[in-house]
């Protein structure tokens, strides 16, 4: 009997989860039709790389399972919406941008709101990924499940502060047709120079983060930490390239293809997540962690999730073996294979080997047994 319902919810967590899914690539294809009909008749087909119709059709595909999540999502609801966010915007700007830099080279005004709308993405773009790194600082220090309006409230009050004082010396509305190039490429420099020392905020705001997330101070919903991990690649990304730009290293459309890799990352890791989510136990699992300053030391986690049991079976020794392989498997064709410079393709791999250890390190804590931590709080009985 109690086999026959197993059996029953399993069925019926998988007819919801395709119905999900169906609901996400309706929406996709509709995008797809959509998207590629304005560029077709805008004639700009040919003006946008295979990399950037992929990313840009990435990006629409994480804002679409972020938000088909949220009629599931219990707890961390104000971060799931925040990333969700952050992907809208890059589709939205990456647009805009695309149409904005289209057809002969503009002049005048035209010219200046082209480089006013660049330069307000990048500073928009650092914006976002800062208030998500802020929001969970603030969630870090303080887990309640009552306090998320403060949380952002903070998270907002912050970034803003650090955003006005780190571009308070660039006028981004400038007159650059009139100043001329020289003034252009010397206000380009000093807008990339303050993106990337906010980026570097952004980056140490993480290091203080994941040190609590060690600590068992607070615990986020299942692959919620894996997707974190794979926005903290991002900041890092980011470091990079700005630092290759400021040095003068043209690397966009190689910086492209890594962005493509991250982006299957956060799309496999949603699909895994929603299949969670649609499941009847992960109600429980989502309320543990929602109650988890209340609940931790005193009761374990209701179920496991589907790595857990898979973790265990392979053992330390294997997932770090398993990981060095493929990290091999991956790297040789993007060393020796492809018309990236071998620099480039050296700096890829050394990005890639980062985030096998960070979604690693994410996996192994957040499958971590809740009692590790905070052992001190539960009293054993002495073997008589």
């Amino acid at each position: 009997m109690q086999q026959a319902l197993d059996q029953q919810k399993k069925h019926n967590t998988q007819k919801q989860y395709i119905g999900d899914l169906v609901w996400v690539f309706s929406f996709q294809v509709a995008f797809q039709i959509i998207f590629t009909g304005l560029l077709y008749f805008n004639s700009l087909l040919d003006a946008i790389t295979t990399v950037q119709y992929i990313n840009t059709s990435c990006y629409f595909l994480i804002a679409l399972l972020s938000f088909r999540s949220l009629k599931y999502t219990i707890a961390n609801r104000p971060l799931v919406i925040l990333f969700m966010s952050e992907f809208l915007y890059l589709i939205i700007s990456s647009t805009v941008l695309l149409f904005a830099g289209s057809g002969e080279t503009p002049e005048g005004f035209a010219y200046n709101l082209f480089v006013w709308l660049y330069r307000g993405n990048t500073l928009v773009t650092a914006s976002i990924m800062l208030l998500i790194t802020a929001y969970l600082f603030f969630f870090s220090i303080s887990p309640r499940k009552n306090e998320a309006k403060k949380h952002f409230t903070l998270a907002s009050i912050i970034v803003l502060g650090i955003i006005l004082l780190s571009y308070s010396n660039v006028n981004i509305f400038a007159n650059y047709w009139d100043l001329g190039p020289k003034f252009y490429e010397e206000s380009r420099d000093l807008i990339l120079v303050n993106t990337k020392y906010v980026y570097l905020i952004n980056l140490s705001f993480l290091l203080f983060i994941w040190f609590t997330y060690n600590q068992g101070h607070y615990i986020l919903s299942e692959y919620l930490p894996a997707l974190i991990s794979i926005h903290t690649l991002m900041i890092t990304n980011e470091i990079y390239q700005l630092h290759n730009n400021l040095n003068l290293i043209d690397n966009y459309i190689p910086a492209l293809y890594f962005n493509t890799i991250v982006n299957f990352g956060f799309i496999s890791l949603l699909m895994i997540r929603l299949y969670y989510l649609t499941k009847p136990e992960s109600k429980k699992n989502e309320h543990y962690v929602l109650n988890y300053d209340l609940l931790k030391g005193f009761v374990d986690k209701p179920h496991r999730s589907v790595l857990e049991p898979v973790l265990i079976k392979l053992g330390k020794q294997r997932l770090y073996f398993g990981s060095i392989l493929i990290f091999i498997l991956i790297s040789v064709p993007l060393l020796f294979f492809g018309e990236i410079s071998f620099f480039t393709r050296f700096n890829i791999v050394l990005m890639f080997f980062f985030i096998v250890g960070v979604m690693v390190y994410a996996i192994i804590y957040t499958q971590r047994k809740w009692h590790d931590h905070i052992g001190f709080l539960i009293h054993r009985e002495k073997n008589k």
